[in-house]
């Protein structure tokens, strides 16, 4: 069973945001082919997500050529994702997060991370399961803005009852002033994950797709849009 994981990316409430992009989407795709990377590192420096979201969104159009597509798959897009996991964890290692102990949450190992913080594996010593653990930034601690966004994140995914979205436990500040999101763990990889080991059968394609679109419905009756959906972000329970 896939469960999405509605992480950096999930809003409802964010629509400044989103009149960025689509401002951002329609002034680039007016652009010469050859301009368009060039102008996307200038409008989108200090914002890596949006940067990377139009990438995907050109990458998809139907006029973009074969050669940015190609660039925006196989080089950019791989390069920021790595920048992002060592920025993350970069920012979240002022000290090591495993072996600590957030309220009756043990923190066990690292699993990931994100433009908005790293996730680790812990466990509920009260209830007495494997719990997802994400952390926001230490750089982002007295950021208002950033500690709203992880807030509306956890509001937004504790609203959806849905057994193919991972669930949201509680929210809980940590001794040095951060925020900790308590969720739903995935113990059986991510999508990602198993792609690498080739491609999907017909058949558990369409399974993995008909839970997806589920959860997707779900989140948009209640007007709640993942931004980021890929396969790192779709969990195997």
């Amino acid at each position: 069973m896939s469960d999405l994981n509605f992480g950096d990316e999930a809003s409802g409430q964010d629509p400044e945001a989103w009149e960025r992009l689509a401002t951002l989407f329609e002034t680039v795709m007016s652009l010469p082919p050859d301009a368009r990377i060039s102008f996307l590192e200038k409008a989108c420096v200090g914002d890596a997500p949006m940067r990377a979201e139009l990438l995907t969104l050109i990458s998809g159009a139907d006029d973009a050529p074969r050669f940015l597509r190609s660039l925006a798959s196989d080089v950019v897009r791989p390069a920021f994702e790595a920048a992002t996991i060592e920025d993350a964890a970069r920012a979240t290692s002022r000290e090591s997060l495993t072996g600590r102990r957030i309220r009756h949450f043990e923190v066990r190992a690292a699993l990931g991370a994100g433009g908005m913080g790293a996730v680790y594996l812990g466990r509920d010593t009260m209830l007495d399961r494997d719990v997802a653990l994400k952390f926001l930034p230490s750089e982002q601690f007295a950021d208002p803005t950033a500690r709203r966004r992880l807030v509306r994140e956890a509001q937004a995914a504790s609203a959806l009852n849905d057994p193919n979205v991972c669930a949201m436990y509680a929210i809980e500040e940590t001794d040095d002033g951060g925020l900790c999101l308590v969720m739903s763990y995935c113990s059986g990889g991510t999508l990602r994950d198993r792609l690498r080991g080739g491609p999907l059968s017909v058949a558990e394609a369409i399974a993995i797709a008909t839970q997806l679109a589920s959860g997707l419905a779900g989140a948009h009756r209640r007007n709640i849009v993942h931004r980021d959906l890929k396969p790192a972000n779709i969990g195997f329970a």
